[in-house]
């Protein structure tokens, strides 16, 4: 929707009570960063004149500049502290950012550092003059983020064709000194502008300064306005802002661009549970505390079913209903009333996907937004990554599955890790971004979303049971524990409540849960939280980072058998998930962080992943001979036996197992005791990232299938683990641009579980593909199909006798026990009466129940042993 400003239109603070004091500004605006501004009495401030925090802005969102005849802008200015200015400090408007063809929500994100199409800032510096400062061009381009103080040249100033200066002697130096700017816009014959700057004091009207500047290229003009406050008297102050007024026929005003105060919702169903989390801004003590959840009724009305208190400082509305009817679809909205205004965030809960066409799974890992080279467009800032958004809506799945660096702390504005209240903010800053890319997809569809590292502000985490630790590889949490446990909460609230509720080490809080949804459960597991590190563990290893320093340590001996990966309490949670497939669960699926495997390599030369950034990307089919395995505790190839734990117990199951992480696509079969004696995982591609993995194996894998490539097959990784490589999406030079982008093999996966074959489709997406276009848009060597009875079938197991269930209607589950241990030894839900029951070991006694879990209905037979005759349970 587009509506022409043609007259003066007052922006603000006609919508905001004088007296309202919160941190963030408002639905029409976008802070960069969050915790910089403040609404207080009326007025916009900026919080942060620090020397490495240049150029705070708050985008106006409803507003665009277009091409036409001109435009008139206006908005009043003082410092926010009574003191010596920097010399260098300014304040005005950034006008310009962004423009054609650009997502505006990627143009909400411009401030900091000048690039191409940053825009022009047009302003009143520290003696009352006008300026006109380039916001296009830059000398540092960046590589995580866009951090650190301005360099020279950068924000350089314009020269003006005309220009009259008269300011006051020290035109700020009273408390409450202000300034009017007004800033006059019009178009030239070649199809540029000339912009006339003027200062006039706000109080008398009087001409402080006024300057001419042109001709101005169209780019740097036509695009997004901001308030833009540079620096000030000191590091914790700025610039405040009032008045803003926008007119003429460049203004085109699109009411529908706002964000807030409901910003994303995330929901689960699952066993009759509705749990939906709607994620607000940080609201302040005079907006309402209450929001509600309601489903339409059918008659065009809303009923309400829920009511939620907001839970500071997430800034969360967390709901429930129980009894839920998952059979039908149904429209909901989280109204949010406050203050006489009211806003709902819409969305559908969708009904129980049906048994007779493939459950659809989207799997994304590592959402990154900047991987270095500073541009104010799509080449240079990936955000909002709408082409992946696009592509998966194509797949319409029936669950997304989130597996953790959803945000990285050091993305594009660096990471504040102090004071307390400054991270928790700092974190809710890159969170919001997360809501704003994919929140779209997430209000119509149930989703898991499980924090993993970075989410946590650490470059690896070894939680070692949720303990505090002074060091990253002491193990343990270097966040307070109120941090970690906000990240939780704006991230798994919704999840369904976790099956053993008690917290772990500083009250920091647990999700590990199952969720049975489609006829699928999924068991959530938490793999960094309860896992030990290796640097206390292994000291003969010099474990640093997670990498072993030491050249005479070989890896393959660094196990230690009371190490935890998922740790006790989850591998109970495992043990119980295995046998029990209640709810009509056909499948079972594990979601993680990342896999238990190490599917990665280095330089011969290196000793750690450290260089990766660095390394070139070959021509596809040109991968280098000389790398060698990695091993790397960040990976869950280790502590080794934590990892046999952990799949023993999924293979239990015929478990699936999804995770990401690794910044690398991969399928592969584990192996314990013999290469594919496990069962299957995939690792899915990274969103987008900055530290590209590589599988380069100085080695071709054994037994690989008929045409497959070398880097296939049978292979241990560093740690010794067994595992065999079905497919890869290693970077390469795939021709595609933005190459920083593209170049490093990010995507997203799709897993489609079809009960009616028994199996499991895993494709591996490109972002740049098109999925309408067909499966050749994949990368090479997916899509894969599994058989469910594949994730666990030993090379040694033996039948045993064909078991028949008669007078049970529907699919009957079986379980088999070992019965001199009465341990379980398999457990699933078989598609027909006749089940061609195996064991894994010749010499062993087994005893066998058959039933339906859900009407608890069972029969057993006892002293099976192979090659036995048939046996007959009736009901």
């Amino acid at each position: 929707m587009l509506l022409a400003a043609a007259c003066l239109v007052l922006i603000f603070p006609a919508s905001q009570e004088p007296t309202l004091e919160r941190i963030w500004l408002g639905p029409e605006w976008y802070a960069d960063r969050l915790q910089d501004w403040r609404l207080r009495d009326g007025r916009f401030e900026c919080v942060n004149g620090a020397a490495r925090y240049p150029v705070r802005v708050a985008h106006f969102l409803p507003a665009e500049l277009v091409a036409a005849d001109g435009a008139a802008l206006s908005v009043r200015i003082r410092p926010t502290a009574a003191g010596e200015l920097d010399p260098d400090a300014a304040a005005g408007l950034l006008i310009g950012s962004g423009g054609e063809g650009i997502d505006w929500r990627l143009t909400a994100l411009v401030h900091h550092r000048p690039a191409e199409d940053g825009g022009v800032f047009a302003g009143v510096d520290a003696a009352g003059r006008a300026v006109l400062r380039d916001f296009e061009h830059n000398e540092v381009r960046g590589n995580w983020g866009v951090g650190g103080e301005l360099a020279e040249g950068e924000f350089r100033p314009i020269p003006a064709l005309e220009r009259e200066d008269s300011p006051p002697p020290v035109p700020f130096r009273a408390p409450g000194a202000e300034c009017r700017l007004d800033l006059q816009l019009a178009r030239d014959e070649a199809g540029g502008y000339r912009l006339r700057v003027t200062v006039r004091g706000a109080a008398d009207g009087r001409l402080w300064s006024t300057a001419l500047y042109g001709p101005l290229p169209a780019a740097w003009c036509e695009g997004g306005v901001g308030l833009c406050s540079h620096r000030g008297s000191g590091p914790g102050t700025g610039w405040s802002f009032a008045g803003l007024e926008l007119g003429g026929g460049m203004v085109r005003l699109h009411p529908e661009r706002r964000f807030g105060p409901i910003v994303a919702a995330q929901y689960t169903v699952s066993r009759g549970v509705l749990k939906l989390t709607a994620q607000a801004m940080p609201l302040g003590p005079r907006d309402s505390s209450l929001a509600l959840l309601q489903l339409a009724d059918g008659a065009g009305g809303w009923e309400t079913v829920a009511a939620a208190d907001l839970q500071v400082p997430s800034y969360t509305f967390p709901f429930r209903v129980e009894d839920w009817d998952a059979a039908r679809a149904r429209p909901y909205r989280v109204l949010y009333r406050s203050r006489g205004e009211e806003q709902e965030w819409r969305g559908t809960i969708r009904a129980e996907p049906p048994p007779d066409r493939p459950f659809v799974l989207a799997a994304f890992t590592g959402n990154k937004h900047f991987t270095g080279g500073i541009q104010w467009n799509a080449n240079g800032v990936w955000f909002p990554h709408a082409d992946i958004v696009r592509a998966v809506r194509f797949h319409d799945p029936d669950l997304l599955f989130f597996s953790g660096d959803q945000i990285y702390e050091g993305d594009l504005t660096g990471a504040q890790r102090r004071p307390a209240d400054a991270a928790k903010l700092d974190y809710l800053d890159k969170w919001y971004r997360w809501c704003w890319a994919f929140a779209d997809l997430a209000r119509d569809r149930p989703t898991i979303c499980i924090p993993d590292d970075h989410d946590v502000y650490q470059g690896n985490l070894w939680g070692a049971g949720g303990r505090h630790a002074a060091r990253q590889d002491d193990g343990g949490y270097t966040m307070p524990p109120d941090f970690v446990r906000l990240v939780e909460r704006t991230q798994t609230s919704h999840l369904p409540d976790p099956v053993d509720p008690a917290p772990a080490g500083q009250g920091i809080g647990v999700y590990f849960t199952e969720l049975v949804w489609g006829g699928v459960s999924f068991a959530v597991l938490e793999d960094r939280k309860f896992k030990d590190s290796a640097t206390p563990l292994v000291p003969a290893g010099k474990v640093v980072n997670g990498w072993f320093q030491n050249p005479d340590f070989d890896p393959r001996d660094a196990d230690v058998p009371g190490a935890s990966l998922l740790g006790a309490r989850q591998e109970a949670f495992l043990d119980r998930w295995a046998a029990d497939w209640s709810g009509d669960a056909w499948m079972k699926v594990a979601l993680s962080q990342t896999i238990f495997q190490n599917v990665a390599t280095i330089p011969g030369d290196s000793m750690g992943g450290h260089v990766l950034p660095s390394q070139p990307y070959p021509e596809f089919g040109r991968e280098p001979k000389d790398w060698k395995l990695a091993a790397d505790c960040d990976s869950n190839g280790w502590p080794q036996a934590g990892r046999r734990r952990a799949l023993e117990r999924l293979r239990k199951a015929f478990a699936f197992h999804v995770a990401g992480d690794q910044h690398l696509g991969s399928l592969i079969q584990y192996g314990l005791d013999d290469w594919r004696d496990a069962g299957h995982a995939f690792c899915v591609p990274s969103i987008a990232n900055t530290w590209p993995r590589r599988w380069y194996p100085p080695m071709a894998g054994a037994r690989r299938a008929p045409g497959a490539p070398e880097y296939t097959g049978d292979y241990t990784d560093g740690f010794g683990n067994k595992m065999t490589v079905l497919a890869v999406s290693n970077p390469h030079k795939w021709g595609r641009e933005p190459a920083a982008l593209h170049d490093r093999a990010p995507g997203y996966g799709i897993v489609r579980f079809d009960r009616v074959t028994r199996t499991i489709r895993v494709e591996c997406w490109p972002r740049w593909a098109d999925p309408g276009e067909g499966d050749g848009g994949q990368y090479p060597g997916w899509p894969v199909t599994i058989r469910q009875a594949d994730e666990f079938a030993p090379p040694g197991a033996v039948p045993l006798a064909r078991v028949r269930v008669e007078g049970l209607p529907g699919e009957p589950v079986f379980q088999l026990y070992d019965q001199a241990t009465d341990e379980l030894v398999y457990a699933i839900r078989w598609p027909e009466p006749v089940f061609p029951a195996w064991a894994p070991d010749p010499t062993g006694r087994y005893r066998l129940r058959a039933g339906d879990p859900d009407r608890g209905l069972w029969r057993e037979a006892g002293g099976l042993a192979p090659g036995g005759a048939e046996v007959v349970l009736r009901f």
